[in-house]
């Protein structure tokens, strides 16, 4: 069994390769593929069949050749089938339920938004049936929560309708498609890390911070380009931390000074222990002014050696929908 298993996944990886590699050139001959991806020509010519043949790729002819034929030339096939992205969250005390169709790029091809008394399975699946049979290449479905889901089981989300209920197997069983959860945070952290190499480098691990004035505090880690999640998905639960001072949702409701405290707080435990390179800030409680106060609290403590930058990013809902597609791309292997 293990050769076996060993070339089926040396095979997945190659196919993968030449995926990405097509996406990073914007289209190519083998020749191309082979270039980047290191493999032999051969190889490369292999799997560009297989994958015209499923529709992963497309073909287009070439430019001139000297040589007469010109050469063919395959480009990745981003809109094969669609993601449907989900994000649920609280505003003003009325639940939101955020849908955002994407292709495999994460470029946005629908979206809207619906307010609810209440937020349960029932509504997301009333949304779903809506945007299903509207964009049927809709193959898979990504949802992002606040809390975590663990154990088959969503947990601490805030959402009473949705507490300890298990959307990805109701849903699967409704619509036939694959089903995924994620934290909010994970989401939103993968989407800054994925897509702005303006402020992260992909070899950089980076640390998000959001703070809102909901008084929720949410934070998430990325570390050698994936998510940390921990052993029970329980990993950037920062509210839990021990801050001086008292309650941490206290404190953020109190004043401006409380937010800066908790910020300075959760920066100083994130240097101690993970050590990243960057920490993005977001929310509505902070301001990119605050970061230079955030930076001269920690100061008292860590050294300015280990101070990472820190910037602000202020659109995040766009963070959060590509980051759910793109964890469902690299999750699923769809490109």
């Amino acid at each position: 069994m293990t050769p076996s298993f060993s070339i089926n996944q040396v095979k997945r990886h190659n196919i993968l390769s030449v995926k990405r590699a097509l996406i990073s050139l914007d289209g190519g001959t083998k020749n191309d593929v082979a270039r980047v991806t290191g493999l032999s020509v051969a190889t490369c010519g292999t799997i560009l069949n297989e994958l015209e043949g499923s529709g992963e790729i497309l073909q287009a002819e070439g430019g001139p050749s000297s040589f007469g034929r010109p050469p063919k030339l395959y480009r990745f096939n981003e809109n094969r089938t669609y993601i449907c992205c989900i994000l649920l969250t609280k505003h003003d005390q009325r639940k939101v339920i955020h849908c955002a169709v994407m292709n495999l790029l994460g470029e946005l091809v629908y979206e809207r938004s619906e307010h609810f008394d209440l937020l349960g399975i029932d509504e997301i699946a009333d949304c779903l049936q809506g945007l299903l049979e509207q964009f049927p290449k809709i193959s898979v479905i990504s949802i992002g929560t606040p809390g975590y889901y663990f154990g088959g089981r969503i947990h601490s989300s805030g959402l009473p309708e949705l507490e300890g209920q298990d959307p990805v197997r109701e849903l699967k069983e409704r619509f036939g498609r694959e089903v995924l959860v994620e934290n909010d945070m994970n989401a939103m952290a993968f989407g800054i890390y994925f897509y702005r190499r303006d402020l992260v480098k992909p070899e950089e691990n980076m640390v998000l911070i959001a703070m809102m004035k909901t008084n929720h505090l949410g934070s998430a880690s990325i570390i050698g380009g994936e998510i940390l999640r921990g052993f029970s998905s329980f990993a950037g639960e920062i509210l839990h931390l021990n801050y001086p001072g008292g309650d941490p949702k206290k404190l953020l409701a109190r004043d401006h000074e409380g937010v800066l405290h908790v910020a300075s707080v959760a920066v100083e435990s994130y240097i101690s222990i993970v050590n990243p390179a960057v920490i993005v800030f977001t929310g509505s409680s902070i301001l990119e002014s605050d970061l230079s106060l955030i930076r001269e609290a920690v100061l008292s403590h860590i050294p300015p050696v280990h101070i990472p930058a820190m910037v602000y990013v202020e659109n995040f809902m766009r963070s959060h929908m590509q980051g759910l597609c793109a964890i469902t791309v690299h999750t699923l292997e769809l490109a």
